[in-house]
């Protein structure tokens, strides 16, 4: 009588485990089938990324270390951006200082600053007459070309130190003749 029981409560439990097998793979096969719709349009690229995450082939961990250095040096990428970006940023706001200046320039000193543009014109028209436009252009495309390096090599700030010095030293000169 009590292997019949044993038995009883054997199958009774092989039965409830079944039953709660049985709805687990049912909901598990729901989910699947949920996922599987959402993920349809995934299709062609999930496969062969599986593949690879998997090592199907011999040469797949080779491949997942050089995407993973790749996204690694796009972190260095990023910094780069990061610089660029700044110095877009201060050409902007030197370029808007730079305005300022001559607004206030043509506000404070108006016939100074009508002769200066007129001088500056006058040189540019010049320019343009005895230089071939082609010519004229690639030198301009190459100067705005060549300022960022110009700039970040500080070959610009010396020059401007230079011509300052040269322009104090004229000044100097004619001060003390007069």
């Amino acid at each position: 009588m009590v292997d019949v029981v044993e038995s009883t409560v054997k199958s009774e439990s092989i039965y409830r485990k079944s039953t709660v097998s049985t709805n687990l793979d049912m909901a598990c096969q729901e989910e699947v089938r949920n996922l599987k719709n959402k993920l349809d349009g995934w299709k062609q690229v999930l496969q062969p990324l599986y593949s690879l995450l998997i090592w199907e082939q011999t040469y797949y961990p080779a491949i997942l270390t050089g995407i993973i250095t790749v996204i690694f040096m796009t972190e260095t990428q990023e910094n780069k951006h990061d610089k660029i970006c700044k110095a877009i940023i201060q050409t902007k706001q030197q370029t808007s200082e730079l305005w300022s200046s001559f607004v206030q320039f043509r506000d404070t000193m108006p016939k100074l600053y009508f002769v200066s543009v007129l001088v500056i014109l006058l040189v540019l028209a010049w320019i343009g007459n005895v230089v071939d436009s082609m010519l004229l252009t690639y030198f301009i495309v190459l100067a705005v070309v060549m300022l960022p390096g110009l700039k970040h090599q500080g070959i610009i700030q010396k020059l401007i130190c230079q011509r300052v010095q040269q322009l104090k030293n004229i000044l100097g000169q004619k001060l003390k003749k007069n």
